[in-house]
């Protein structure tokens, strides 16, 4: 026999081995199974309990909005939650501020609190009328808020919690504390009426509003945890270009022969002696569209594919019809500056943030057609000094409607006229009231304080055309004006009927809105088994 052959002992051994190791390798399996069947089982009963959750909100947001609603009375609501977890109501994780564009007082600046629930992680709260699912940006809406927009129509009905600061055992009782403590129904006009919501639920907040309004109306800022919500009314007004003046306040004249040759409307007095047409008194009734030029701004700031301009327009002597250009530093052309606006493919619209300022720096319209035009919208004053800014030919028949400035309510206007000073076109630049202190557009040109002064001496007119022999066709919406010398001011009726361009296809505006109602309920919150 040879030596290494095996033994019937080692045969033996090896069997009982190989037995050992099957057993072994069966437990495991056995094992991973049941682990995997625990996992699941965990991970079922987990999807269960997420439902029991948010059946036990969306019952509780029921029973909230029906006590909130009713007369008088009281609801009680069985959760059914893990006792282990008790709710929690947070006073200070929202608050809601309503306001509108043209006023510093608030419509409503409230705060809402929660009923928070926590389990495995993850964030169950009730706030506002709604139920949400997390909190910061990732926070979802499981049940939308009461807060409707429907055919330009707000309604914001607002729940205020008080009461136990934790839920500690079912049921929970609902009781209406008081009536309800605000109410408003109002008309917007002419306005942006602007909702904020801070919240820590404000990603749901968010999220609802931009499928319930508009992604257009909706901002969010991160850092704030803050949504703002904003709609307004931007239907352009009729006839604002039907007199060659509408100001708001006075309208004056200094030495010289200046004259306003066409009509005139106004909020304050008119020496009508240099007016050769009609005067008449405005209603102020315009409303102001800071927010459509500082929405211009927005877009145009973060949309890369724009065209920026320098200052100087250095680089781009001809701005291209069909296209939009954004002057993020304001425009000041000098001796030598200047370009043309080509018309004949389409508008052209300029977006400026700051002041335009043209000092023998000459732009012409070119190639005009019906309704086309070099829109351009200003942040800032608008002032020209030896310079042309016309259709051409200049000089020639006067086509005011191809030319188009506007401003904000803080527009001033200011026209110099060394030599020969022009500008064929509209101004649109509608205010509630007067701007206060000096014009700088005025003092922009160089113009000597006593042309711009009102009598009080205190403050300076909005607008000012008050040396040399500037020229001015077309018409003008601003503020307060003062004309001097030899400047005139003369009415192009080819502008009569023209309505204001807000919207185009680089810019969109918030959605309408006609009316709106605000209703604030107070809802106690607290055990039901405590005493009443």
């Amino acid at each position: 026999m040879r030596p290494d052959a095996p033994q019937g002992d080692d045969r033996g051994q090896a069997a009982i081995v190989g037995i050992v190791l099957l057993i072994a390798v069966v437990a495991i399996g056995s094992t991973g199974i049941l682990l995997v069947g625990l996992d699941a089982t965990d991970r079922t009963s987990d999807r269960v309990e997420d439902e029991q959750i948010k059946r036990a909100f969306n019952t509780l947001d029921k029973r909230v909005d029906t006590v909130a609603r009713e007369e008088s009375g009281s609801r009680e609501v069985d959760l059914g939650l893990n006792a282990e977890n008790d709710a929690l109501r947070k006073e200070s994780t929202g608050r809601i501020v309503v306001r509108t564009s043209e006023s510093d007082t608030e419509i409503l600046n409230t705060t809402i609190g929660s009923i928070e629930y926590g389990n495995d992680g993850n964030t169950y709260t009730y706030q506002g009328g709604g139920v949400w699912l997390g909190t910061g940006a990732d926070a979802q809406m499981l049940s939308s808020p009461d807060v409707s927009y429907r055919e330009a129509s707000l309604s914001l009905p607002l729940t205020v919690l008080s009461g136990d600061e934790r839920l500690e055992a079912d049921p929970v009782r609902i009781e209406k504390s008081e009536t309800p403590k605000f109410t408003q129904y109002d008309l917007v006009e002419g306005e942006v009426l602007i909702v904020e919501i801070t919240s820590e639920y404000y990603g749901g907040w968010a999220e609802y509003f931009r499928t319930e309004v508009d992604n257009t109306g909706v901002t969010v800022d991160d850092a704030n945890e803050t949504v703002t919500v904003e709609l307004g009314q931007f239907t352009p007004p009729e006839g604002v270009f039907d007199d060659g003046l509408t100001a708001t306040g006075d309208v004056a004249f200094g030495g010289g022969s200046a004259e306003i040759v066409g009509n005139v409307s106004a909020t304050g007095s008119v020496d009508d002696s240099r007016v050769t047409g009609s005067t008449s008194t405005a209603d102020g009734s315009y409303p102001p569209i800071d927010r459509i030029i500082e929405r211009k701004i927005e877009d145009a700031a973060e949309n890369t594919s724009i065209t920026r301009l320098s200052p100087d327009m250095s680089g781009v002597s001809t701005l291209q019809g069909g296209e939009v250009y954004y002057a993020p530093n304001g425009i000041d052309l000098g001796n030598g500056d200047g370009a043309v606006a080509d018309l004949s493919t389409g508008n052209v619209t300029l977006i400026v943030d700051g002041d335009v300022h043209m000092d023998k720096g000459d732009v012409e319209v070119l190639n005009p057609s019906e309704n086309t035009a070099l829109r351009t919208y200003a942040s800032g004053n608008f002032s020209m000094k030896n310079t042309e800014f016309c259709v051409a030919p200049c000089g020639g028949s006067v086509d005011a409607e191809h030319n188009q400035v506007y401003g904000t309510s803080e527009m001033q206007v200011g026209l110099r006229g060394g030599g020969s000073n022009y500008f064929e076109g509209t101004v649109y630049a509608p205010r509630r009231t007067e701007v206060d202190g000096t014009n700088g557009a005025w003092q922009r040109v160089g113009g000597p304080d006593n042309k711009c002064d009102k009598p009080s001496g205190s403050d300076d007119y909005d607008v000012c055309l008050a040396t040399g022999n500037s020229g001015f066709d077309g018409s003008i919406v601003a503020g307060s004006t003062r004309l001097a010398q030899s400047t005139q001011l003369t009415e192009d009726g080819g502008v009569e009927g023209m309505q204001p361009v807000y919207a185009d296809a680089n810019t969109a505006l918030p959605p309408p809105v006609t009316y709106f109602t605000i209703t604030v309920y107070e809802v106690e919150i607290s055990d039901g088994d405590e005493e009443n």
